[in-house]
């Protein structure tokens, strides 16, 4: 086992998992995230020793391998509850890394070399160090359990293994002490358990109703849309997002090399590229099976940028990812990758994504936000004539119209060839409405999604009545807290789970206003 840490200094947020707890603690010019892990007595390590011992011979091995069925085992024979979660992260789980990997708060965990503290990419918080410092044994059996469990093995013969998936979806990028590095190391890239969606955005302030409705529209008429920005920046939450505006009777080609994205579409055939099998080879079937949209998650290399511009500028709708911090470095790059300008054309819309370091009650936090939107209205040598469609504000915290918007859905109708003005406002209402209502995960996203492409009218007139409805019951129009704000954690009418940074209830619309002038004080207001 390697050592925990003990970390002393001013709690910021606090929590379970399973029976680990975590801290995140701000030790005066650093936060660090802290690993509680599960206290056994003398007596349940001899219980876990017992169990560990005998399981091999009284369990059938699909019933072994299979967590939710062996919890159930453990529980008939009368095993602790403590002593069934030990049991299982050895088993089926990921031992001493098991509560970073159950955390979904988490997007990376870094492992560079032994005797250092392992760093995590935390969504609210950034890079972080952890109180967790493995020995030069703990990380090699930990590099080896990690191919185990993604079907791999390492070795001195075979010590890196790039791209492994582990059966949480997650992807583990591996070494083994060999000559490509003085020692193993580990980087687990985490993925979301469920698909992003537009309402998650809005609720996030990733960006707004108005904007997801215009991209919407674009998506209909099968405009090509390219996401940029640095690592870590959300341009694949966002894809994942746009994914589900596509009309439900369309298909979509989606071609990855790991799977980032999990969308929520009724039409979707998934590819992934491997050693036997490219990019290019995942391009032509996606083709010859008639996608309406090819999705790539990002564009790296030259194979991957030729093929996916190829298919957007032959009518195919396509939305993808690239690294750049500019819309000009965007060309520049898809230059370099070989893609001739009269392909480079197609692409119609950029988003800029952004990640901001902020203060939100008091804790530093990082902020995902779209910088803007823009609509390409030509190029000339790579170079391209950008319309801002919306741009961040950020003294206001909000995205704003740029001055494009007109021009831009002026392109978008003469594309589709007929008037948009209501489609757009009505789009705009649809989201805002499913966002008041807290309507947020995939499944529940999609259904309502669907009836709304079937029947604008009455699906909003339904929502409608369900926000109508939930209003009836609100507080009084004026209710005041009178607590420290950050631990204003649920909502004081309904009591459901507030959103982190967003200021109304995703269960009942209930909202709180941060009381300017007041210290702690926070007024309710039911609108």
């Amino acid at each position: 086992m390697p050592k925990f840490k003990q970390v002393s200094g001013n709690t910021i947020e606090e929590y379970r998992l399973g029976f680990s707890k975590i801290k995140v603690v701000d030790i005066g010019y650093e936060y660090i995230y802290a690993v509680i892990p599960p206290k056994l007595t003398e007596q349940e390590w001899e219980e876990v020793k017992d169990v560990m011992d005998k399981l091999a011979f009284v369990v059938k091995p699909d019933e072994l391998l299979d967590p939710n069925r062996l919890e159930e085992r453990l529980r008939r024979e009368g095993v602790s509850e403590k002593a069934i979660y030990v049991i299982n992260s050895r088993v089926n789980g990921y031992r001493w890394l098991q509560a970073l990997m159950d955390d979904p708060n988490l997007e990376d965990i870094h492992c560079f070399k032994a005797e250092t503290q392992i760093r995590v990419v935390h969504n609210k918080y950034g890079l972080l160090k952890t109180n967790i410092i493995p020995s030069e044994k703990d990380v090699d059996e930990m590099v080896k359990l990690l191919a185990y469990r993604g079907g791999s093995a390492v070795s001195l013969y075979r010590p890196v293994e790039d791209t492994v998936i582990l059966p949480t979806g997650d992807r583990a990028a591996l070494t083994y002490k060999s000559e490509v590095s003085p020692g193993s190391s580990f980087t687990i890239r985490k993925f979301p358990r469920d698909p992003w969606t537009p309402t998650k955005m809005v609720l996030t302030k990733m960006i707004d109703a108005k904007a997801l409705s215009f991209l919407s529209l674009c998506l209909d008429a099968k405009i090509p849309i390219l996401v940029y920005g640095a690592m870590r920046t959300g341009k694949t939450s966002l894809i994942n997002s746009l994914v589900s505006l596509i009309s439900p009777e369309s298909s979509i080609g989606l071609v990855q090399d790991a799977p980032e994205m999990r969308v929520y579409h009724e039409n979707v055939l998934y590819l992934y590229t491997s050693d036997r099998v490219n990019f290019e080879e995942l391009a032509k079937l996606a083709l010859r099976k008639s996608v309406d949209y090819l999705i790539v998650n990002e564009v790296r290399v030259r194979e991957e940028a030729y093929w996916w511009a190829q298919l957007v500028g032959t009518g195919h709708g396509g939305v993808t990812s690239i690294h750049a911090d500019t819309a000009d470095r965007v060309f520049g790059r898809l230059k370099d990758l070989g893609v001739e300008e009269s392909l480079s054309e197609a692409v119609k819309i950029l988003i800029h994504t952004q990640l901001f370091r902020a203060r939100r009650n008091g804790k530093r936090v990082m902020v995902r936000r779209v910088e803007a939107i823009y609509f390409v209205e030509g190029l000339t040598d790579y170079h391209p004539v950008v319309a801002p469609v919306f741009e961040f504000d950020r003294v206001n915290d909000v995205l704003k119209d740029g001055g494009g918007l007109a021009k831009a859905l002026g392109f978008v109708e003469e594309v589709l060839g007929y008037e948009i003005d209501h489609e757009f406002k009505q789009r705009e209402e649809f989201l805002r409405y499913m966002s008041v209502l807290g309507i947020k995960k995939a499944e529940d996203f999609w259904t309502v999604y669907v009836k709304y492409r079937r029947n604008p009218e009455e699906a909003l007139k339904q929502l409608k009545a369900m926000v109508a409805k939930r209003r009836e019951f609100e507080m009084p129009v004026r209710y005041q807290i009178i607590a420290p704000y950050e631990e204003i954690k649920y909502c004081p009418r309904c009591g459901a789970e507030l959103e982190p940074g967003f200021p109304a209830c995703p269960k009942c619309g209930f909202r709180l206003i941060v009381k300017r002038g007041v210290i702690g004080g926070v007024e309710g207001e039911g609108r």
